[in-house]
């Protein structure tokens, strides 16, 4: 019996895991229905077996639960460090104004009152084909003794504004009221700082021409030129601006239409004209732009000579 008891506690195991073969079962059931050593060892096993379950159960929550932990901490660091870098780019992208570059699709327009001796108003405004601020100074110098009145000009823009921008924007108009027409007059375009220029010394202001791109320049000369319309003849004396070739006056005679001044019609303003001049990247041929006005009329012109 005893070594019965053996071998059948020796298939205990197998089962209770009910794996052991049918014959080994029937033997193992009618043992224990009479061997009381062995149904104790039976239960014995069932107790192991349950404490076993219940302790790997424990093992395994504990696991889980520093696994959730782990977890939850690293995704609030993760979400406090996407904050901390998402709030800073954010400030930069909307308040961090750069200098855009200088380049041929930015429209710099010149108003002047041409018709008013008592005028000392220069005005100055953007065309860009991007949104931006434009601002500028202006500063006075001497070449070989005279006087020169230089404004400096930039367009500031924020990254948003740059990168979202659609079709561009017009910048607010920039008075010099002290700054008199009559005065000789250059206009730069710079993408350095304003204020360091405002506080440069004549020294310092030397880097700053050199640096900056000239667009305007108020030095002026003139042309006669001579048309024929319908078997008469007509002498024009042009005035225009020597930088960029566009007319500020005509004299002599009133078939030329004011119009061809500048680039565009003139504008009027109460009981004064003002007249807008395209500075950059406007370049006009003087001769061509009245010769051509005169030949859609039928005529022809020459140009005689400069004045």
């Amino acid at each position: 019996m005893k070594k019965n008891c053996n071998i059948v506690k020796d298939l205990l195991p197998l089962y209770l895991d009910n794996v052991c073969s049918k014959e080994s079962k029937e033997l193992i059931t009618d043992h224990l229905k009479e061997c009381d050593d062995c149904q104790n060892y039976l239960e014995e096993l069932k107790f192991n077996v349950k404490s076993s379950k219940n302790k790997d159960v424990k093992s395994f929550k504990k696991i889980i639960k520093k696994i959730n932990f782990k977890i939850i901490r690293n995704t609030i660091i993760i979400i406090c460090l996407l904050f901390a870098i998402y709030i800073p780019v954010k400030y930069y992208y909307n308040n961090y104004k750069f200098p855009l570059e200088y380049n041929k699709n930015l429209l710099i327009l010149l108003h002047k009152d041409l018709y008013n001796e008592k005028s000392k108003k220069w005005n100055f405004q953007f065309s860009m084909p991007k949104m931006a601020n434009a601002k500028g100074i202006s500063k006075e110098i001497y070449e070989n003794g005279e006087k020169v009145n230089v404004i400096f000009l930039t367009a500031m823009s924020t990254p948003t504004d740059y990168l979202h921008s659609v079709g561009g924007g017009t910048a607010p108009d920039m008075d010099y009221e002290s700054i008199n027409p009559n005065e000789k007059m250059k206009v730069y375009y710079t993408i350095e700082d304003l204020e360091e220029i405002k506080n440069a010394s004549n020294n310092e202001l030397e880097h700053y021409l050199k640096n900056s791109t000239l667009i305007f320049s108020n030095d002026e000369e003139g042309s006669e030129i001579i048309c024929n319309l319908n078997n008469n003849e007509y002498k024009f004396n042009l005035t225009y601006y020597k930088e960029n070739g566009q007319i500020t006056n005509i004299e002599n005679d009133d078939t030329l239409p004011q119009d061809l001044l500048c680039n565009s019609a003139s504008i009027y303003k109460g009981d004064y004209k003002t007249i807008i001049c395209g500075i950059y990247p406007i370049k006009e041929d003087v001769f061509e732009k009245v010769n051509n006005y005169m030949t859609s009329l039928g005529g022809s012109c020459t140009e005689k000579s400069n004045k």
